[in-house]
This record gives structure tokens, C-alpha cells and sequence, in this order.
């Protein structure tokens, strides 16, 4: 779960230093594909997988190739980036509430559905209000976005209190 939390750290923020990406989204769906794979015991973890592997490709792409990409298909990009990094968060989302569900103990896989819910209408509202041509909107949409930042910090310490139960779920099998 550790690497799984670091790689969302990578994915929701982006912090550049001299226009260089010092964290780069690839890099964060990497770490969330290696954490995928050290959690097998859920099939929904498993079902993420591919579609992680697809954003390290896409994101690399993104990262080597975005200057020289038609912007027509980076609008396609982000599209599908937004799509699918909502789903893999989705998929993490079911791995930890069927994990609670099996283990019946409490890690908080309500708290992280909640706020995926939130991060999804804020994001999809941001989206929706981006393409709408007026100043006001372009406002709006900026708020949507800071509220989906605010969103993904609160999704951040609510997966850290998950691993915590999962850490807990390991050391009740004796694992």
C-alpha cells in the first residue's frame, strides 16, 4: 500500500522546477502498478493492472513527446487520462472495501469512496465548465479544480489510514 501511496503523491500533484516535471505521472503509475501487484489477494487490485500499465505508456508519452503532440490529440490524452485515473482509483477504492468486507475490519474504505466521489464530480465539473467559452466559467472551472486538489489531499490521508488497517488486517493473520 506504501507504493500505491506514493504513486498518487506523483499522480495528483505536479511540481516543476524550471518547466522540468519533478514528478512525473509515469513514474507515480509505476509505483501504483508495483503496489498493485504486492496486493494480489483482491481481484480488484489485479483488474487495475492493465489499465495502470496503459497510463505509464500514455503519461510517458505525454512526458517525452507533449511538446510536439497536435493539440487536438493531447485534448484526446487528457480525456482519456482523467477517464482512466479515476477508474484505476475506482478499482483501488473496491480492492480495500472488499478487503474490510472479507477481514471484517474497519479501514475506512467508506471515507475513501466518498471522497473518490467527490475528486469525480469536482474533476467532471472542471472538465464540463472548461469547455463551456465564457470568462465566468473558466473561473468556476478553476474552482472545480482547486476543490478536486483539496479532494485528493483528503483522499491521501484517508488512504494512509486504510494501509494502517491493512498493516493491522496482516498482523491479526500473522503475516
Amino acid at each position: 500500500m506504501l507504493l500505491i501511496f506514493i504513486g498518487l503523491v506523483f499522480v495528483f500533484f505536479n511540481f516543476q522546477f524550471n518547466g522540468f516535471d519533478l514528478l512525473a505521472d509515469f513514474i507515480g503509475y509505476f509505483f501504483v502498478y508495483m503496489g498493485l501487484t504486492k496486493l494480489q489477494e483482491e481481484q480488484n487490485f489485479m483488474n487495475a493492472k492493465p489499465y495502470t500499465l496503459f497510463m505509464i505508456v500514455l503519461n510517458f508519452i505525454y512526458a517525452v513527446l507533449g511538446q510536439w503532440i497536435p493539440p487536438i490529440i493531447l485534448v484526446g490524452m487528457g480525456f482519456i487520462n482523467i477517464v482512466l485515473s479515476l477508474f484505476i482509483l475506482y478499482m483501488i477504492n473496491s480492492g480495500i472495501k472488499e478487503i474490510e468486507r472479507c477481514s471484517h475490519f474497519y479501514i475506512k474504505g467508506d471515507k475513501l469512496s466518498s471522497t473518490w466521489r467527490l475528486i469525480l464530480m469536482f474533476t467532471a465539473g472542471n472538465a464540463l465548465l472548461t469547455l463551456i467559452p465564457f470568462e465566468m466559467f473558466d473561473v468556476m472551472a478553476n474552482m472545480f479544480s482547486m476543490a478536486a486538489t483539496i479532494m485528493q489531499v483528503v483522499y491521501l490521508f484517508h488512504f494512509i489510514s486504510a494501509k494502517e488497517g491493512m498493516d493491522q488486517i496482516k498482523e491479526h493473520r500473522g503475516e
